[in-house]
């Protein structure tokens, strides 16, 4: 697991220009947009989207044959995929989560505990694109699953959008008409939400190492 995740880290490395590049525009969001939910998420997802990018570095002139020759599971070259995922995905969205929330409450968007609990709402979302990623890229390979990945991205840019101009319309933010229902507050929706994100990134590791095994190199 340890040797996937340099050889990951320093797949990586070679578009280093292009994080940074994605940084700073993240930062500029997180310091100057007002939605920071559409912050949030943007920055999370590509850094998770790039992540699972290694699939198709590794497929590369025939790299998987070599790999699996190598003293490596195929269970775990699908679960590191999800743990290198996760560190990329999680590390970008706590940094940006961090800065987008203290620059919101320094323009008086709104209470503190309001924006974060907004970008836990966002954490999800990205978690369950992963979950989707992963599956689709090692079942359907680089070029077929670009086009998943395409159309993943466009789902959760839609979604965020929808729900910020959803709560624009209402003339209310979302957070307080969550806390309004009466069968269920926040802490609970969250509570809720956290436990089907899990739930499906455990599917979605079930039906990686499936595939992983079932595949002809």
């Amino acid at each position: 697991m340890k040797g996937l995740l340099i050889k990951d880290f320093r797949l990586m490395k070679v578009q280093k220009n292009f994080f940074a590049l994605i940084m700073v525009i993240g930062i500029g969001m997180a310091l100057f947009s007002n939605n920071t939910s559409y912050t949030i998420g943007f920055v999370s997802f590509i850094f998770s989207l790039f992540s699972v990018s290694t699939i198709s570095y590794d497929e590369l002139d025939n790299g998987n044959a070599f790999l699996f020759s190598l003293p490596i599971a195929r269970k775990t070259y699908a679960v590191e995929k999800y743990c290198f995922g996760l560190i990329m995905g999680l590390g970008a969205w706590l940094a940006v989560s961090v800065l987008a929330t203290a620059a919101g409450a320094a323009r008086g968007q709104g209470p503190v505990w309001e924006l974060a609990i907004t970008a836990f709402i966002v954490l999800p979302l990205v978690l369950f694109m992963l979950a989707v990623m992963v599956p689709v890229m090692l079942k359907f390979g680089a070029e077929k699953g670009r086009i998943a990945v395409v159309i993943c991205f466009a789902v959760v840019y839609l979604t965020i959008a929808l729900l910020a101009q959803s709560a624009e319309q209402w003339g209310k933010d979302f957070l307080p008409l969550l806390d309004s229902l009466p069968e269920i507050g926040i802490g609970t929706f969250l509570v809720i939400l956290a436990a089907v994100t899990v739930l499906i990134l455990l599917l979605s590791v079930r039906i990686s190492i499936g595939i992983i095994k079932k595949k002809e190199f």
